[in-house]
């Protein structure tokens, strides 16, 4: 075995290790039968699966499109049978290894992540090697299955990784057309744009690559139609039979349910309402350092602006879905990296490339050896950035949850019978079913903390705990949210008794440096929970302090 193919196979068993650490995280059984997954948004391909699990007719578009959910209905259609055979057999010898259909699901899909991160890997590989060489393929290939948002979100059973791949295929195809002048490839482009779209609506961002690749084509010599304007048709035309392909193939049921189809594009379009078309500071500012890490980030900026001033035939291909990538950005109003998905084959595919500019530029300055250099170059960001991955997804794997300690402390410390009101942990305006295991004896009430709801009345209702996350008091939405949270850690009416943070954290990041700023899906996994305590009426009047001293468990 050659010393590249050695380190392709370490790169692909690092970049599937790390996606295996911590991948069976929240799923439903591990609190209660019933009980949703602790990611916010997993119970909705199960929800919608199920629909189309009980009526294979139906329709679903919450995304803007159906296809991830066919693939949630395949999913638990080949999972549930096994987890029940698999939980029929070992139910007796090991009762809590019991699988439910529901978690094996969640699973399946989350495995298939794993698969798709793989294919994203190697379309940013792909793309960087036609631009630079199969060295600095391998470098995107590396650097795509090691950045830490996208390891992070194959944890998470949405589709964003799907349609991150789709958008890496439609890349790699486009540029390939436009280099070549090859209709096939445009039209393979096409098809993978429209699978992209018939996942989520973000999938429209394959429309620039593919517009310039066409574009490309008909400025090529000895194209056979003589005029510009007809020959640039004529490839649109291409572009355009193979989106309808990949998106009518996957989406069939947009034809035959056109009312559902419409419905779910509005949800779709409605997430994308809470920026504007403008630069989006927050997604392009600190969300990328933790998405792709400090030097990643800056190596795709070096890598961009190579590839603006000097770089080879078909780099405006992979400028265009950047740039696009930007301005649809702008239309999303939180700071999540899971936002940034659709960019993360050309942003590791032009970091590769700023990284071999760098090390080229470092070797002729320095005298030093242009190999050696590149090589040390290469290490020292891919340990950095796998540490990253690493410190994100260990504790997934090593640490209680700091909700099953919250849990833990309301049944040793809440007499039976207690209300217990429980805010969203994740969306201070969405109301989510509570993600707080709490012992059956106790009356657990959700507190959706829309921006119509008058929040502060949740205080003076007869409820003995309120539990609530830091996401929810530091990401509130709405002035009647965000006074319920303010006036609930003032301690007027209550006062704090427990709070549960992470017991592990990554280590000190350059990020930490350059911003206290993080994104809003690192609390998934990274929130910490509080518990407080309603006052008597006595010590509300006096003042005095909480009969219940605060407390936190760490695992030791």
């Amino acid at each position: 075995m050659t010393r590249r193919n050695t380190l392709l196979c370490a790169v692909v068993l690092a970049g599937i290790g790390l996606r295996a650490l911590g991948i069976a995280w929240g799923l439903p059984d591990r609190v209660a039968a019933g009980e949703p997954p602790f990611h916010p948004d997993e119970f909705v391909p199960y929800v919608e699966s199920a629909r189309l699990y009980s009526d294979p007719r139906g329709t679903t578009f919450i995304w803007g499109g159906g296809f991830y959910m066919r693939l949630a209905w395949l999913a638990r259609s080949l999972a549930e049978p096994l987890a029940s055979g698999l939980g029929d057999t070992l139910g007796a010898a090991a009762p809590g290894a019991r699988l439910s259909g529901y978690a094996a699901t969640l699973l399946c899909l989350r495995l298939l992540n794993t698969l798709l991160a793989l294919a994203t890997a190697c379309c940013a590989g792909i793309v960087a090697r036609d631009l630079a060489g199969a060295r600095v393929g391998l470098g995107a290939f590396a650097l795509s299955l090691l950045f830490p948002g996208p390891v992070l979100d194959a944890h998470f059973a949405r589709p964003d990784v799907l349609m991150s791949s789709a958008c890496g295929a439609c890349l790699a195809l486009s540029l390939r057309a436009a280099r070549s002048g090859a209709a096939r490839a445009l039209c393979g482009a096409g098809i993978a744009c429209g699978v992209g779209c018939a996942t989520m609506l973000s999938g429209l961002v394959g429309l620039a690559p593919l517009g310039w690749a066409a574009l490309e084509m008909a400025r090529r010599p000895g194209a056979r139609h003589s005029s510009l304007p007809t020959r640039v048709l004529a490839h649109a035309a291409i572009a355009l039979a193979g989106i309808s392909i990949g998106y009518l193939v996957c989406n069939t049921e947009a034809l035959l349910d056109p009312a559902a189809f419409q419905a779910g594009l509005g949800i779709a379009f409605s997430s994308h309402q809470g920026g504007a078309w403008a630069f989006p500071s927050r997604l392009l500012s600190y969300v990328p350092l933790h998405a792709f890490g400090v030097p990643g980030a800056l190596a795709a900026a070096v890598g961009a602006l190579w590839l603006a001033a000097r770089g080879p035939a078909g780099s405006g291909v992979v400028l265009a879905h950047l740039i696009f990538g930007a301005v649809l950005l702008g239309r999303v109003g939180f700071d999540m990296m899971r936002h940034l998905e659709f960019v993360a084959a050309p942003i590791a595919a032009v970091a590769a490339l700023g990284i071999a500019q760098c090390g080229g530029w470092i070797a002729r300055a320095s005298g030093a050896s242009e190999t050696r250099t590149a090589a040390c170059l290469w290490g020292a960001v891919a340990i950095f950035t796998m540490q990253l991955s690493l410190g994100l997804v260990l504790p997934m794997q090593i640490d209680e949850d700091a909700r099953y300690r919250a849990g833990r402390w309301l049944a040793e410390n809440a007499p039976p019978g207690s209300r217990v009101g429980i805010t969203s942990s994740f969306a201070g305006d969405q109301s989510y079913s509570p993600r707080l295991p709490i012992p059956a004896d106790l009356r657990g009430e959700a507190l959706p903390l829309r921006p119509e709801v008058d929040a502060r009345g949740f205080l003076s209702r007869d409820l003995d705990f309120i539990a609530t996350t830091d996401y929810a008091r530091d990401r509130a939405r709405g002035d009647s949210a965000r006074r319920f949270q303010r006036e609930l850690f003032e301690e007027g009416r209550y006062s704090r008794v427990f709070s549960a943070a992470p017991s592990f954290g990554p280590p000190l990041l350059l990020t930490d440096l350059l911003t206290d700023r993080k994104p809003a899906d690192l609390s998934y996994t990274r929130a910490t929970f509080f518990v407080f305590q309603r006052k008597a009426a006595e010590a509300v009047r006096g003042g005095a302090a909480s009969p219940v001293p605060e407390t936190s468990k760490p695992r030791p």
